[in-house]
């Protein structure tokens, strides 16, 4: 380090030259899927907010399933024809019995073991019936998760810095479409001299100021409040000081 850019020291602060400051939140977005793009929302330069849908692949097959496993999964029509049959048949039973209750014999055994069988049996059906309609709700949400990764939400509010596919172009899983940065949080780095090592702490208050080489713009007066949130545990061999 030039001598002028030595780290200064005084009373309860220490002074680190030379940082770099980088974002923090900055991402490249990628397709879950292969596909067509349909569609790509924003433009460089634009300001998108979390959650945001910029990225929309082609759907329509999607789309169309989604919809079928939908009407399955609100057709209980088996359902209510089941507990009809079975209502029917234990009425039946229950009559069976109640004549051999006042005639004996007037109704063969067999016939009233047959009787019991059916309502059992719808009883069964209606069993089976929510069974089937609760796997179609399975599918619909199965379908639902799948139409999902037809679309690229933003994971920030940011602004787009590049944007890298354009409608109509394909892309396969993991291909990058759009870029998006935000500044309202950077990471500033430096490396902290051994001999300050066990003086700065994780969470200390910290303040930042730019200074851009043969420039003279008035935020380089501006002074940024932040905190300490990371110091490395090894020390560089070639700047002889912490990562912080």
């Amino acid at each position: 380090t030039e001598p002028a850019e030595q780290v200064t020291r005084e009373p309860g602060a220490v002074t680190l030259p030379k940082c770099s400051v980088k974002l923090q939140y900055s991402v490249v977005l990628a397709s879950d899927r292969p596909g067509l793009i349909a569609h790509v929302e924003p433009k460089e330069g634009d300001i998108i907010r979390k959650d945001q849908e910029i990225v929309f692949l082609k759907d329509e097959i999607a789309v169309a399933i989604f919809n079928v496993t939908k009407q399955k999964a609100e057709n209980d029509v088996n359902k209510r024809f089941a507990e009809k049959s079975a209502a029917v048949a234990e009425a039946e039973w229950k009559k069976m019995l109640e004549s051999n209750r006042k005639v004996p014999g007037s109704i063969p055994s067999t016939e009233v073991e047959r009787a019991k069988l059916n309502y059992e049996k719808g009883l069964l059906q209606g069993e089976q019936a929510v069974f089937e309609q609760a796997v179609a709700v399975l599918e619909m949400e199965k379908a639902a998760a799948e139409l999902k990764t037809y679309k690229i939400e933003a994971p920030f509010d940011g602004e787009v810095r590049k944007v890298l596919k354009h409608k109509g172009e394909a892309v396969t899983q993991g291909t990058p479409i759009l870029e998006l940065i935000s500044t309202r949080s950077v990471r500033v780095e430096g490396y902290l001299p051994i001999e300050d090592f066990y003086s700065v702490r994780k969470g200390d208050p910290v303040e930042v100021q730019l200074d851009i080489p043969d420039k003279d713009l008035e935020i380089e007066k501006e002074i940024f409040e932040g905190k300490v949130y990371f110091i490395d545990k090894t020390v560089s061999p070639v700047t002889h000081g912490a990562r912080v």
